[in-house]
């Protein structure tokens, strides 16, 4: 048993007693005050909704962290944060938790207990493969791993009921697999600077998707059941084989509805 988890079970039951702070809804919380001074924020704790500490070579999250109740936007990046500790679950209103660009490998369990959490971007960190408990966070809506080493992204990550945009580039992908067809509220999929060889048929299915970005990879063809994607408004694919890049004519009849970027900058 993790050493702390006594301590964690009495603080949270306090915390859970004496918050009044309401939610926010994405567009209030933007209008919140940005704190960028841990310092500052723990003279009113309970008024810090957002909080941004950049580029302090921080190796762990700060435990004072952990004091501001209300928190609901976390961003970390910068520094060389190597793991969330499990008293993140003392964040409970956490909404959007932003810890790119650091040293991470993993992820604690405990994240699946945010029961707010909406938006994770971890790009730019070390991961060689998606964390099984980011499957478990069924209020993800936006997930950004950029920048890893991921090989692969597994069949249950498309099961997030919520998700509308993943973010993926930058990567050593090589497949997506027929699973994507599961993510039936998606609109934004960004694999560019991949290896990804083909895109599955599956992919017709998603009619809620609007973009791809899918620039700088390996494909050769395009499956003829894209047609079905009606509300496809942008589709970006320079950078593949010149088998490819040489059927315009054929991509441009397959969805006449979405402007396709076959050259950089150019529709």
């Amino acid at each position: 048993m993790h050493k702390y988890l006594l301590p964690l079970l009495l603080i949270i039951g306090t915390y859970q007693t004496g918050q009044t702070q309401k939610l926010l809804d994405a567009k209030d919380l933007k209008k919140t005050k940005v704190f960028r001074s841990l310092k500052e924020a723990l003279r009113t704790p309970d008024e810090v909704y957002r909080l941004k500490i950049h580029s302090k070579n921080l190796t762990s999250i700060p435990r004072e962290v952990f004091q501001l109740r209300n928190l609901q936007y976390l961003s970390l990046s910068f520094n060389k944060i190597q793991r969330i500790p499990p008293e993140i679950i003392l964040l409970p209103k956490l909404q959007v938790l932003v810890i790119s660009s650091n040293q991470l490998k993993s992820l604690p369990k405990e994240l699946a207990q945010l029961k707010h959490l909406q938006k994770l971007m971890l790009s730019q960190n070390k991961f060689i493969n998606v964390p099984a408990v980011i499957m478990q966070i069924s209020t993800l809506k936006e997930v950004f791993f950029d920048g890893n080493q991921i090989k692969a992204i597994p069949d249950t990550f498309w099961s997030l009921p919520l998700l509308f945009q993943a973010s993926f580039a930058n990567n050593k992908l090589t497949q997506l697999r027929p699973a994507i067809q599961k993510a039936q509220n998606m609109e934004l999929l960004n694999i560019p600077n991949n290896q990804i060889k083909a895109l599955p048929a599956e992919m017709s299915k998603l009619q809620k998707l609007k973009t791809i970005y899918a620039y700088n990879n390996q494909l050769t063809s395009l499956p003829k059941s894209f047609e079905k994607l009606k509300n496809l408004v942008l589709f970006s694919i320079y950078g593949n084989t010149s088998a490819l890049l040489k059927n315009r004519s054929y991509i441009k009849d397959l969805l006449p509805y979405a402007r396709i970027e076959f050259i950089k900058g150019i529709f």
